[in-house]
């Protein structure tokens, strides 16, 4: 680690340096101002039907080092961890894949990733459409009334707002990566109080906690659980007089990394519906598949039904640029720009409904229809 890259985080790193990697927490968190939108969020996803099929959710790696890049993560322990990964989640339906190639941002700035500050790289290299995995030498939060800076292990978005997760490097091999993917497919931690306190007779697990009811009432176990047989050696008692039991294999909970293996089965119902409702915005450009297009021009547009960015694919060259016109049932055009192919078009202004996607090129011109959704 440089010497430059240390003097933010002297007090941190100097206090934490017998701590193990355990003691890095998660990072994701919600607050009080986003609780109603949690929940709203929560009961739009249970009402949709859970798919019954495997669907494919594009990955892409980002790694974060220095700027003569040292520390930069191990792109085979990387690819090892997602293959990992991907039985805890098949019986969700969700399969997992990395899309097109690595992107490495060799900064001494973003090395030592804040939380609350250095996101501004992420709105620059995101890929669009897909799950946007960010790894880094260190991964902080600055509590930005107090200053303090703790140490994380990762954190991801919930509630599909942006398709990103972070990832400390030491922690990638750890449960980690399942632990933050299960936030971004809408899972909360074990232990949740946001909603209220859940109790161990579960009379109340349906709207307390983490809103299951197939975990466990959870008194957040962290510190609680013997590291070489993972049981839980707590005596917390809930409001009610009873004793926890808190399934201390749960993925979302505060055990030791090396114990936590298991999804509980409304986790992954959960999960499956998370994936109904979003999946639509999900696909991985440079998988599509265009060698079906035999006409002199042609092209996929996909999603579609799209809500706000609709890939582009002729079977053209690559570098081709075409003149886009997107034209409502009126005959009106809405939108008139040049694009390349391969490529996004951000339709986040035109209202619900249908439209035609029109391109020309040496006097050729070809109009699919889609729907705006």
């Amino acid at each position: 680690m440089k010497v430059s890259a240390l003097i933010p985080f002297a007090v941190v790193i100097l206090t934490n340096v017998f701590c193990a990697q355990d003691n890095y927490k998660c990072g994701t968190e919600v607050t009080y101002s986003s609780k109603k939108e949690y929940l709203d969020f929560i009961n739009i996803i249970k009402s949709n039907k859970a798919i019954s099929f495997d669907s494919l959710v594009p990955v892409k790696f980002h790694f974060i080092s220095y700027s003569d890049s040292s520390e930069t993560m191990d792109s085979t322990i990387a690819f090892n961890t997602l293959q990992n990964v991907i039985p805890y989640f098949l019986n969700a339906g969700i399969v997992l894949k990395h899309c097109g190639n690595i992107d490495y941002i060799y900064s001494d700035q973003f090395a030592n990733f804040r939380q609350n500050y250095d996101e501004t790289i992420c709105d620059q290299k995101d890929f669009l459409n897909v799950l946007n995995i960010y790894f880094s030498p260190g991964l902080y939060r600055e509590t930005t009334v107090t200053g303090v800076v703790s140490e994380l292990c990762g954190y991801a978005y919930q509630n599909s707002r942006r398709d990103r997760i972070f990832i400390r490097n030491s922690c990638c091999e750890k449960s980690t990566f399942a632990h933050e993917l299960g936030h971004y497919f809408s899972l909360f931690h074990t232990h949740e109080t946001i909603f209220g306190l859940e109790y161990v007779n579960g009379s109340n697990c349906e709207n307390r906690g983490d809103l299951l009811c197939g975990t466990p009432a959870d008194p957040n176990i962290y510190n609680f659980v013997n590291p070489n047989n993972c049981q839980y050696g707590g005596q917390q008692l809930d409001p009610l007089g009873y004793y926890y039991s808190p399934d201390e294999r749960n993925i979302m909970s505060y055990s030791h990394q090396h114990c936590r293996d298991r999804f509980s089965t409304d986790q992954i119902l959960q999960m499956k519906n998370f994936f109904n409702y979003n999946s639509k915005n999900l696909h991985c450009i440079i998988d599509t598949d265009v060698s079906l297009l035999t006409n002199n021009l042609d092209f996929i547009l996909f999603p579609n039904p799209v809500q706000s960015n609709i890939g582009f694919a002729s079977n053209l060259p690559n570098e081709t640029v075409f003149d886009l016109s997107i034209i409502d049932v009126f005959g009106k055009i809405i939108l008139k720009k040049e694009i390349k192919n391969f490529s996004y078009v951000d339709i986040n202004s035109l209202s619900i409904g249908t439209y035609f996607f029109q391109i020309k090129y040496n006097q050729q011109v070809v109009t699919k229809k889609f729907i705006k959704a």
